[in-house]
């Protein structure tokens, strides 16, 4: 019983940090995108590494993506592991509901 209240807490702990991760990249691809309008706007060039920011975003996208793919693996888990669990008290008070009638 311990181990599973570990393991559901880890899960939970890394959900959290996947989905501050995640609100992290979102600003800053927020942020990002709006300087490079405000260039834009402005007729300014766009910085020389253009080329490089823009696959270094494209694998930083595909990471976030592969964090949310974990995450709701995560969060299918922690699911499934509650339900084992409800399952295991519900067997748990029928059993011991008709092992103490039985014993009267």
């Amino acid at each position: 019983m311990k181990a599973r209240d570990e393991a559901t807490s880890l899960a939970e702990q890394r959900l959290s940090e996947l989905a501050q991760r995640d609100r992290v990249l979102r600003l800053l691809q927020a942020s990002r995108g709006q300087a490079l309008r405000t260039l834009q706007h402005h007729g300014l060039a766009m910085p020389s590494g253009d080329a490089e920011i823009a696959v270094a975003l494209t694998g930083e996208v595909t990471a976030a993506a592969d964090l949310q793919v974990q995450n709701e693996n995560l969060r299918n888990v922690i699911r499934h592991m509650r339900q084992d669990m409800e399952q295991l008290g519900c067997e748990r008070a029928v059993g011991n509901a008709g092992s103490g009638d039985g014993g009267r």
